[in-house]
């Protein structure tokens, strides 16, 4: 599975009940028993296709169920699966074993060749309290190693869940932060590209507010993020600074294109275009500062 999620296969097809490839393994994992199995199908199928998608858990199927119901079920079966293991019938062993001692030390009843009383060295009384406390020490020996066992069953699946988890939680913000920048680059590249293409749109028709490639979404605050988010170094910083100030300085601004903006929206154009060059100075002078 993560071999076809490498290769780029979609995942979140569906077949024609909405089931997605994770609801299908989930769902297998569920109806099967043995828990070496479910640890398989979890491991080759479930976790890599979250790991991939984290919002497959969201998926939802023609009945409205969504993978992670789905996964939440799993949990409480595999934690069902360990409670519900009851130990072996150690009673039963236990007073096999008794009665066996008893046949050792006293005989078996033949109803012949029973010794006299006077020669028992210990009372009824005394053989059934002994007797009942070997019972007890039998059944703690017996029983205490399969609980702790038990126990760490317990906490090595929710141990190996909970790593997991941090696993998944990981990689998906690693993700998160790989998708942002990504995203920050490519509109980075636009604006670029856009400033290339600006003579030769301002020779084909006035040009509107739109139509200027403004380095920010909402407000010139957001400047510094847009421009310098994946710069580092320092020189290389202010030299880029340098480039976007001549740019975006008002006079070379109308010098350049002043004769090209639409008449009605030019006051506007040149305000903005004189707080972006007001920001790029206050940017290159911390800069410099630092």
């Amino acid at each position: 599975m993560r071999f076809l999620i490498e290769k780029g296969i979609d995942v979140s097809i569906k077949d024609d009940d909405g089931n997605t490839a994770l609801h299908i393994a989930l769902k297998e994992a569920i109806k099967t028993q043995s828990s070496s199995e479910v640890n398989e199908v979890y491991q080759l199928i479930i976790l890599p296709i979250i790991e991939k998608s984290p919002e497959s858990l969201r998926w939802r199927n023609h009945n409205d169920v969504t993978c992670r119901d789905l996964l939440d079920q799993l949990r409480e079966k595999q934690e069902e699966t360990q409670t519900s293991r009851s130990p072996e019938n150690w009673d039963d062993k236990l007073a096999d074993e008794v009665e066996h001692e008893h046949h050792w030390e006293w005989g078996r009843y033949s109803g012949v060749g029973l010794q006299d009383e006077e020669d028992f060295t210990e009372s009824y009384e005394d053989w059934s309290k002994r007797m009942q406390q070997e019972y007890h020490r039998k059944r703690r020996q017996h029983s205490l190693p399969r609980s702790t066992k038990k126990a760490k069953v317990e906490d090595d699946f929710e141990a190996k869940l909970k790593r997991d988890r941090e696993k998944m939680r990981q990689r998906y913000e690693e993700n998160q932060k790989k998708a942002q920048h990504n995203f920050k680059r490519h509109k980075k590249d636009r604006y670029e590209r856009k400033w290339e293409e600006l003579n030769a749109k301002a020779a084909e028709k006035p040009l509107c507010f739109l139509d200027i490639p403004w380095p920010f979404k909402d407000s010139v605050s957001e400047l510094e993020d847009f421009l310098l988010h994946d710069v580092t170094d320092s020189d290389v910083r202010k030299k880029y600074l340098r480039d976007q100030m001549k740019k975006w300085h008002p006079d070379k601004f109308e010098q350049k294109f002043g004769n090209c903006v639409v008449p009605s929206e030019k006051e506007h154009i040149f305000l903005k275009v004189k707080q972006v060059s007001q920001q790029l100075n206050h940017l290159f002078e911390k800069l410099k500062n630092n």
